[in-house]
């Protein structure tokens, strides 16, 4: 719904606790988590103003993140793993 409403080719539904991303829209089945501190998430909501990142790969805050690093996917883990 969310893809649709802002007509964006990707959007998620992410929760935070204080050391988990729990993804609620995972691109397969089941639900996905990944720790916080290997988020986007996780700078996003420490600051106050709006951030626009318009290459991951090279801002230090996110390039050696594993979904930066990796691929889209790659950093997340089935739950109950």
């Amino acid at each position: 719904m969310a893809r649709e409403v802002f007509k964006v080719p990707l959007a998620a539904v992410n929760l935070l606790d204080d050391d988990h991303l729990f993804n609620k829209s995972p691109p397969t089945p089941g639900r996905m988590w990944m720790p916080r501190d290997q988020t986007f998430c996780n700078v996003t909501v420490q600051q106050q103003d709006m951030i626009v990142v318009p290459d991951a790969r090279k801002d230090p805050r996110f390039r050696s993140l594993p979904e930066v690093a990796g691929g889209r996917g790659s950093a997340f883990t089935p739950a109950g793993r």
